[in-house]
């Protein structure tokens, strides 16, 4: 039983990828896998805590079977299922739940066990990325203090992470986080209580080979690889085109689903699929993408667009502090990319040519992408 914010198979993001693997993983040994989530999304917790009358969609074995009230689905796990039978819950995200909804939930299904994804930061506080006012990452400031003040944000965060708290408390579930980086984090922020926690990375990197490199002289291609959003740092790299679109040094692009145009930015349509998990990798290696810009003002849990960029064979000019982009980069050749601090040092690295230089000294290895299959490759082990 797994629960999320949305539905993972009409919505795509990092989240309901690992939706999607883990509905792959658990059916493939022969699991039940039911997905529910809120029938009506909300960007904070909900304040419904009668079971009878929340509503979610629910999702069997990867076939929507529609709106029904929690309890009802409550009420046919308890009377349907044997007792002999393990009953799991995976909690991808509290996004549109109450606490006691889901607390009552686990209750009434007699889950065997409790898992936990740490894919964000939103059990700290109600703006999910820790972005103060919706602008910038604040690092997550003690509760009541002044920075949470001036935050839209912070009249709730108290109540928020007390809720949240009390759950943990209640149900005590085993951690799954993407990173050590995002777990490190999540730890450090304030106190919640669980059983024990474990890193299990959505994908992994192998090197394949190296990747061709533009002629002599030819310009430094340099792209933004999904969305066009602020948080993401989408109107960096904008401002990077705007400032340099005509400089004949740069050529920049955007790879991803198709959106308004953008002066200066050549647009290529990338969609990456449950059964085509390296179209974005591969559409780097064949645009042959020098640098990919990666400024995301989150605390990047994970961030596949930045293991996309390596298997593609770019290097990576990423926001310095912006959870795991860089460590990620690191962790399999800290010289395939740069932490840089401020927007104005990026532009000077522009500016002067240095990001030409740097990109033109890393070595140009593609990849390929191993996709797990989340909470099922771990709880699953022992069987395998």
């Amino acid at each position: 039983m797994a629960l999320s914010h949305d539905h993972y198979l009409t919505i795509s993001g990092g989240v309901q990828n690992c939706v999607g693997v883990e509905e792959v993983g658990f059916r493939d040994k022969n699991w039940c896998f039911l997905h529910l989530c809120p029938n009506h999304p909300l960007p904070i917790l909900s304040d419904e805590t009668n079971t009878e009358t929340f509503r979610v969609l629910a999702t069997l074995n990867g076939s929507t079977l529609g709106v029904v009230a929690i309890a009802d689905v409550m009420a046919v796990i308890h009377e349907a299922s044997p007792p002999v039978f393990e009953r799991w819950v995976v909690i991808h995200h509290l996004l549109g739940f109450s606490p006691e909804v889901v607390s009552a939930f686990i209750a009434a299904t007699e889950a065997t066990q409790l898992y936990f994804w740490t894919h964000d930061l939103f059990v700290h506080c109600p703006s999910i990325h820790l972005l103060r006012n919706d602008a910038s990452f604040c690092g997550g400031p003690p509760i009541g203090s002044p920075a949470c003040s001036i935050c839209h944000a912070g009249a709730t965060r108290a109540t928020h992470v007390a809720a949240l708290q009390q759950f943990f408390a209640l149900t005590r579930p085993i951690l799954l986080s993407p990173s050590r980086t995002i777990l490190d984090f999540w730890q450090k922020l304030a106190p919640f209580d669980f059983a024990n926690a474990h890193v299990i990375p959505p994908c992994t990197y192998d090197k394949a080979s190296t990747a061709a490199r533009q002629a002599e002289g030819a310009p430094l291609t340099v792209a933004f690889l999904g969305s066009s959003v602020f948080h993401k740092g989408w109107d960096v790299f904008e401002a990077l085109a705007k400032w340099f679109y005509k400089d004949p040094r740069y050529r920049f692009f955007r790879l991803g689903y198709l959106e308004a145009d953008v002066v200066g930015v050549e647009q290529k349509p990338v969609v990456v699929t449950p059964d085509d998990r390296m179209a974005m990798a591969r559409a780097v290696r064949e645009w042959r993408i020098d640098v990919v810009v990666n400024w995301s003002r989150c605390y990047e849990s994970f961030s596949f667009t930045t293991i996309e960029a390596l298997a593609g064979g770019a290097f990576v000019a990423a926001r310095q502090g912006a959870g795991n982009v860089f460590p990620l980069v690191a962790s399999i050749d800290a010289t395939r990319g740069v932490a840089v601090g401020t927007v104005i040092e990026l532009q000077a690295m522009f500016a002067t040519g240095e990001i030409i230089q740097l990109a033109r000294a890393s070595p140009r290895d593609t990849g390929t992408l191993t996709m797990g299959i989340g909470a099922a490759g771990f709880v699953l082990a022992p069987e395998a």
